[in-house]
C-alpha cells in the first residue's frame, strides 16, 4: 500500500505534467492543440524541471497509451499491463500492485481527462506576448487550490504551477522537452515494466 505523503507526491509530480489538459474548459480550440501534446497512442517524452518546497529536480516521464514510466529524484513508477511498480529511494524498496482505477487517476493524470470540465472548474483565460495563461479552480474544496498553465501559441504546454493546500508555496514545473514520439528505448521489450536486473538487490513487496 501506499502511503498518504507518497500518494500525494506522486500525485504532484504527475498531475503537473499534464493538467494542461484544463485548458479544455476555456477554449475548444485550445484544447484541441493542447491535446495533440499530451496524446500517448503513439508514444510521449516529457522532461522537466520540478520546483518543490524550495528544491529542484529533474524529471522525465514517458507513456504508450495506457503504459508508463516516470523518474524523478527519489521515485520511480512503471505501470503496464495492469501492474503498478512504484520505488521510493526513502525506504528502497518497490511496491507491486494491482492498481484499482482511484490509484491510476492519481498517478496517471491522462485517465483523468474526462473528469475535468466546467462543472468542476472555474476556469480563466489571459494572453499576452504570444503566451496564453490558463487558471483554474476546483469549484468545490479540494487539496489542489488553483492551477495555473501556459502555453505557447501552438498549445504546446511551458509551465505550470500548482497550489495545494497542504503546502505553503505552488509547485512549479517547467517543460524542458516534450516530444510526441516512441523512441528505441521505449520499443524494447520490457521499457514500461519493472524486471529485477533494473535495480538488483531491492526488494519487491508483493502487494497484489
Amino acid at each position: 500500500m501506499i502511503s498518504d505523503m507518497t500518494r500525494n507526491k506522486i500525485a504532484v509530480l504527475l498531475t503537473t505534467l499534464l493538467l494542461c489538459t484544463l485548458t479544455a474548459s476555456a477554449q475548444e480550440g485550445l484544447l484541441g492543440k493542447a491535446k495533440r501534446y499530451i496524446d500517448s497512442a503513439n508514444g510521449l517524452q516529457v522532461e522537466f524541471e520540478l520546483t518543490m518546497d524550495g528544491e529542484t529536480s529533474q524529471g522525465a516521464y514517458y507513456a504508450l497509451g495506457e503504459a508508463f514510466y516516470l523518474e524523478t529524484d527519489g521515485l520511480k513508477a512503471w505501470h503496464s499491463d495492469g501492474s503498478l511498480w512504484v520505488y521510493l529511494s526513502v525506504n528502497n524498496e518497490i511496491s507491486l500492485t494491482h492498481p484499482h482505477r482511484e490509484d491510476l487517476l492519481e498517478l496517471n493524470p491522462l485517465l483523468n481527462l474526462d473528469r475535468i470540465s466546467d462543472k468542476t472548474f472555474t476556469v480563466t483565460e489571459t494572453k499576452a506576448k504570444g503566451v496564453t495563461t490558463v487558471k483554474a479552480a476546483p469549484k468545490e474544496r479540494e487539496e489542489v487550490e488553483w492551477i495555473m498553465l501556459t502555453v505557447d501559441t501552438d498549445g504546446k504546454p511551458l509551465s505550470l504551477r500548482v497550489k495545494q493546500r497542504s503546502l505553503e508555496q505552488p509547485v512549479m514545473l517547467k517543460v524542458t522537452h516534450l516530444s510526441l514520439t516512441t523512441s528505441e528505448v521505449m520499443k524494447q521489450k520490457d521499457f514500461f515494466r519493472y524486471t529485477q536486473n533494473k535495480m538488483p538487490g531491492v526488494a519487491v513487496i508483493d502487494l497484489r
